[in-house]
Parts: C-alpha cells; structure tokens; sequence
C-alpha cells in the first residue's frame, strides 16, 4: 500500500510504451496491455494515496496517444489491433473510479467515430492507401469501444445525452428501396464497400 502514490507514475509510463508495441506479436501486447490494466486497477483501489493531478497525466496520455493511432484494422482481414483494444480497456478502468474524468465531449464523440465513421470516396482518395474507417471493425475492438462508451455514460448525464443525439440519426433516415428491379451490384462504392444484402436470384429460399 505504501508504494501505491507511485503506481500511477508507473502506469503513465507503461501506457506510453504499450502504444509503440504495434509491431510486437498480438500475445505479447495483449498481456502486456492487461498488466498496464492491473497496475491502474490497483492504483485506483487507494485514491487518496495520489492527488488528481497524476490521475489527469495518465488519462491525457491516454487520450492523446490513442488519437495518435494508425487505422490497423481492415474489412477483410480479422487482425485486431491489440494496442488500441487494451489502452481502450485502459481507459474504461481509470475513468470507472474517477468520475471527474468523464466530462470530456470530445472523448465520446471520437470513440463513437471509431466506431460508426463511415467510408467516403472523397475520404479513400485523401487516404492514399490507408486503411480506412471505422477504426474499430473486429469484434474485440468493437466490444472495448462501446464498454469504453458505457463506462464514459455511466452516472454522467451529459455523456448519455450526447451519446443518444449521436446514435439517433443511425437509427431514421435513409434511402428507401422501392424498386422491383434492384441490381445492388450497379450502385456498390468499391471504394468503401457498403453495398449490403446482394440479391444472388435466392434470397426468396431464405423466408
């Protein structure tokens, strides 16, 4: 318990590490990235034992770093980018014992663009190669995002606020279909790939 005032000074510095561990073996990061979790975990067990001036360094160097990612993750591909997934994982445990750091707009709305961005033609040609959005397309990646997401909402008011007006435009809207003779095939955007159900003459056999 005595060493605990020093753990977040620890915790900073293993973050910041962790986010330069890209090229490292999924395994590796991935155990590396829960022992930065635990240490965090265990920081924040004793609040008092450290002021929120070392609470605030960690979590700016959170924000920070994770704005500083490339987009690893692909639409054909199930490689996960681990160091996103674990400083999101991160993140959840600092903020779920200090509340004060939840009151960040500009946090929620670009978790929920990792999340639901979508690709555009204009955004592929100013990519020139890149991988493009979502940031978050896997499964783990997704699932970290939104605990991510619930966590920042949790008992705060202003976060659950933003995060609805941001998801209600997801669910009205949009283009309805209404003609018979619908060949998907002639409106696909290859550049971003958002085509949807592709009509193969079979889909009737699926009713």
């Amino acid at each position: 318990p005595a060493g605990r005032p020093f753990l977040m000074t620890i915790a900073r510095a293993l973050t910041s590490f962790l986010a330069q561990m890209g090229a490292a073996p999924s395994q590796q990061v991935g155990e590396f990235g829960a022992a930065v979790d635990r240490v965090v975990e265990l920081a924040c067990v004793d609040p008092d034992g450290f002021g929120e001036g070392e609470v605030d360094a960690v979590f700016e160097t959170l924000v920070t770093l994770m704005g500083t990612l490339p987009i690893v993750e692909t639409r054909h591909s199930e490689q996960e980018d681990r160091v996103l997934i674990n400083l999101l994982r991160v993140l959840s445990t600092l903020v779920s014992t200090n509340g004060h750091l939840k009151l960040r707009a500009d946090l929620v709305r670009r978790i929920f663009a990792d999340l639901f961005s979508i690709p555009t033609s204009a955004g592929a040609e100013a990519a020139a190669g890149a991988n493009l959005p979502p940031r978050c397309k896997t499964r783990a990646c997704r699932e970290a995002a939104l605990s991510a997401l619930l966590e920042l909402a949790r008992d705060c008011p202003a976060n659950m606020g933003l995060l609805s007006s941001l998801m209600l435009p997801q669910n009205t809207g949009g283009e309805v279909r209404a003609q018979w003779h619908y060949m998907p095939a002639l409106l696909e955007k290859s550049s971003s790939g958002y085509v949807g159900l592709k009509n193969l003459g079979a889909t009737c056999y699926m009713n």
